[in-house]
């Protein structure tokens, strides 16, 4: 039987984290080699809301910890200028493919935001394509 997790939420915005201050929520989540790598989406102010995406470990899938400082997936191209959202994980060989909601212009009330799919992929969870 599944039973809810009495100390949910597992990860919580972390005032020390720049990117993700304010909201952690929507994560991939990968098993390598008996250690569970959890890559959320997070927001670092509710001003802009502008999403990136990082990268936290766990051996028990209750207690993670950050692995890199910083995201690892964020704003740096002109089709997700203003945030890497909700990213999806699948393992294909000995790579792992993330697609993402790429956001290009500013969350606007009412919709109207012109959204894309997004696909990066890495071997390492170091170096990301």
């Amino acid at each position: 039987m599944i039973e809810k997790y009495k100390g949910n939420p597992i990860l919580r915005p972390d005032p020390k984290e720049s990117w993700a201050r304010a909201a952690v929520f929507n994560p991939a989540v990968c098993l390598k080699d008996g250690t569970i790598h959890l890559f959320p989406r997070g927001i670092g102010e509710y001003d802009h809301y502008i999403s990136r995406i990082g990268h936290y470990v766990s051996r028990d899938g209750i207690k993670f910890q950050p692995l890199n400082q910083g995201p690892v997936l964020g704003p740096g191209r002109e089709y997700d200028s203003w945030g890497c959202e909700d990213p999806r994980a699948t393992k294909i060989g000995d790579t792992y493919y993330f697609t993402y909601v790429a956001v290009s212009q500013p969350v606007k009330k009412g919709g109207g935001i012109p959204l894309a799919t997004a696909l990066a992929s890495t071997k390492d969870f170091k170096k990301f394509k």
